[in-house]
């Protein structure tokens, strides 16, 4: 297997490229020149953390938090962004739902993970209109 720049790709390199080639700037790719790695087809699999448990649903509800943080914040609620400076400094000091609370998300609520998945389906939607 040929490695051109000496290393092993990660995440964000792959990342990079998707984005790349879903951008205009790549309108004169035809899609000859890129190599498609059959040995890395079920990497995913081979993931260990993907095996510790609660791994994806502690991702997931990550997103949704992050998600909702953030629109409020964009949204202009001042409580929300007070609230994240005291979430970013609080480190471990609190339980982190409660951590959150200070951002004015409540992660008991079905609020924020609908949120993450109104965005996520927008998400595609925009994605599908780009194919």
């Amino acid at each position: 297997m040929q490695q051109p720049v000496h290393r092993v790709g990660n995440p964000m390199d792959i990342a990079n490229m998707v984005l790349f080639l879903c951008s205009e700037k790549a309108g004169f790719i035809t899609g000859e020149n890129i190599c498609i790695d059959r040995q890395i087809e079920m990497e995913w699999a081979r993931i260990p953390h993907f095996y510790t448990p609660f791994y994806v649903y502690q991702y997931a509800t990550g997103y949704s938090a992050a998600i909702a943080i953030s629109r409020k914040i964009l949204s202009g609620d001042e409580r929300a962004k007070e609230g994240y400076f005291k979430f970013l400094s609080g480190g471990s000091s609190m339980n982190p739902i409660d951590l959150l609370r200070l951002c004015n998300v409540d992660m008991a609520a079905k609020e924020p993970i609908e949120s993450a998945l109104k965005l996520f389906g927008e998400l595609l939607d925009e994605m599908e209109e780009m194919l």
